[in-house]
């Protein structure tokens, strides 16, 4: 029992020291102003979308606001044969809205990276951006993009993406668990070592995404955004780099019910086993051994062995990721009660043993489809 007690220590060691580098970087890490900065960077802005009819006016509005040199972007509308009416909102303003362009997949192509493709081979601009139907953009957020850009040289920038958190449990934590995500994958990307970034605010270069024959592993259900990253850090890897600027962070929106929640969920997991990068591996397999662990020293409490463990372990875990996530979250101005915070860590602990195993073997649904791992 004292082997298996200082087994446990040393995990939930390591576990706080990967979530003490995350926070260290994410905080050293400066906020970009593009101020003064090169305004004339020719971008394509790629929204590949599927029955998104609640969102996509929204989305477009955004895009219509934006600061930058309208005569300097384009915005490309791809629809993944919706069939819920969001393809007529799309293309009816396409051919009244010089800048913006629409285009329908054929009968023979299915799913996102399929859009996605299409949209980028269709685009004119040297550097594309990547977003989703049901995000909403702030008015400066392509002038930071091209100033951040122009000023670094990037072959890729990762962007930041908020999720607006209505009331009720369900929201809450997904929002809180989106938050624990974005800052892990901005630490990390600050480290040159990138996790895994969101297609829902994504730059690079357009010849660098020519030079690969797959560039988004067509073979793979989800994981257009990160199998893509994954590719790039191969080669470039210093060349990878977070933006940190409120101007630029994309908002999105949470899962409406926990059937939708539980199948994006299921689809995010479901690219676990593509993955072969080292980083990742370790994170995730610390993340989820810590976890495991966690469970089982509540459920030798219930049974009666080891009184401590559990207390000692919650206790030291949730502080390492309240700190953290303070941090995180102030940067786009929310906050949590450490009261609060426990709560949602003990049900998180079960979630996340639970949920990525299930992505492994179950079937998931989305935009109308089903997949299977």
């Amino acid at each position: 029992m004292v082997i298996l007690h200082a087994l446990l220590f040393l995990l939930l060691l390591l576990y706080s020291l990967i979530v003490f580098l995350f926070r260290h970087y994410w905080n050293v890490y400066p906020v970009f102003a593009s101020s003064g900065c090169n305004n004339s960077i020719d971008l394509s802005i790629i929204v590949a979308f599927r029955n998104e009819m609640m969102n996509i006016q929204a989305c477009i509005r955004s895009l219509e606001k934006q600061t930058y040199p309208r005569e300097h972007f384009e915005v490309i509308l791809t629809d993944d044969h919706s069939d819920d009416g969001s393809s007529l909102i799309a293309e009816n303003y396409c051919r009244y809205n010089t800048g913006f362009r629409y285009c329908s997949a054929p009968a023979d192509e299915h799913g996102k990276k399929a859009a996605l493709i299409r949209g980028i081979k269709m685009s004119s601009g040297k550097v594309i951006v990547l977003t989703d139907a049901d995000c909403v953009t702030g008015e400066k957020w392509l002038e930071t993009i091209a100033g951040f850009y122009s000023r670094h040289k990037p072959e890729m920038v990762i962007g930041l993406v908020d999720m607006s958190a209505e009331a009720g449990f369900l929201h809450k934590f997904q929002e809180l668990e989106f938050m624990s995500l974005t800052g892990a994958g901005a630490g990390a990307a600050v480290m040159h070592r990138p996790l895994f970034c969101s297609g829902s605010n994504l730059v690079f270069n357009k010849e660098l995404f020519e030079e690969y024959h797959d560039p988004l592993k067509r073979d793979v259900v989800s994981g257009d955004d990160t199998l893509f990253m994954l590719q790039l850090k191969k080669r470039h890897r210093k060349r990878m780099m977070l933006l940190k600027s409120p101007s630029a962070v994309v908002a999105t929106r949470g899962a409406g019910s926990i059937k939708e929640f539980i199948n994006q969920r299921l689809r995010w997991t479901s690219k676990i086993r593509h993955y072969r990068d080292r980083d990742i591996l370790l994170t995730a397999v610390t993340v989820f051994l810590i976890n495991a662990a966690m469970v089982a020293s509540l459920i030798m409490l219930i049974k009666g062995f080891s009184f401590y463990l559990f207390p000692v372990m919650l206790i030291i875990k949730t502080l390492a990721d309240y700190f953290f996530m303070q941090s995180v979250m102030r940067f786009f101005g929310k906050d949590i009660r450490l009261y609060i915070f426990f709560i949602y860590e003990i049900i998180y602990m079960i979630y996340v043993v639970t949920v990525p195993v299930c992505g492994l073997f179950f079937k998931f649904s989305w935009k109308g489809r089903r997949f299977r791992s």
